[in-house]
């Protein structure tokens, strides 16, 4: 840490900066000052850091509390504050296997696979604003693929989306959120061959 002999709040130069898949960003920062004149009342909570050298579009905002150590000559406060590197969710597709097995139609036994799609939406969000609930862009279709001997058939089952797990955490100024797509599995899924 650098310290040059000033009264005033010195922030120094050690940035630690951790980024999210959300585009929430940490940045924590080390700020200095005379033991004799505290500055704990300079880093409220919610005001803005110095954001130099972060990749952050729309500022940082301290947050929560910083920590403080004190020297016989000095006090450092430890600075953790958040913003994002971007105001557009991150979206992921994922597959997931809803059943295997077999499946006896009549006489034969066909080897079946049933797979549904789904979508996580990951952002940021300042405080204030409501989760933006955005169905994922394309319709769900369940996938039914079967095999009877060295012959595949597939068969699409159409369906409907629902949010399986909306969460929301607050960091401050920004609320990191999540959204799972699921597709809603029908009770019985019948099989014409």
């Amino acid at each position: 840490m650098n310290y040059q002999g000033t009264s005033d709040l010195i922030w120094q130069a050690d940035i630690r900066v951790s980024t999210f898949a959300s585009g929430l960003v940490l940045v924590q920062r080390g700020a200095m000052c005379r033991k004799t004149g505290s500055k704990r009342d300079e880093l409220p909570v919610g005001d803005p850091m110095p954001a130099e050298y972060t990749p952050v579009i729309d500022g940082l905002f301290i947050f929560p509390a910083p920590q403080e150590t004190r020297t016989p000559a000095y006090t450092t406060y430890d600075v953790s504050a958040y913003g994002r590197t971007r105001n557009t969710p991150l979206v992921t597709k994922q597959t997931k296997i809803v059943s295997s097995g077999s499946v006896t139609i009549g006489a034969a036994t066909y080897q079946s696979v049933i797979t549904a799609p789904g979508e996580n939406q990951a952002g940021v969000i300042t405080a204030t604003e409501e989760v933006p609930i955005m169905l994922p862009a394309s319709s769900p279709v369940l996938t039914i693929s079967y095999r009877l001997a060295d012959v595949a058939t597939v068969h699409l089952y159409p369906s409907s989306w629902f949010a399986a797990q909306i969460s929301r955490t607050n960091y401050g100024a920004w609320d990191e959120y999540l959204i799972s797509w699921e597709v809603r599995i029908p009770t019985e899924i019948v099989i014409v061959v």
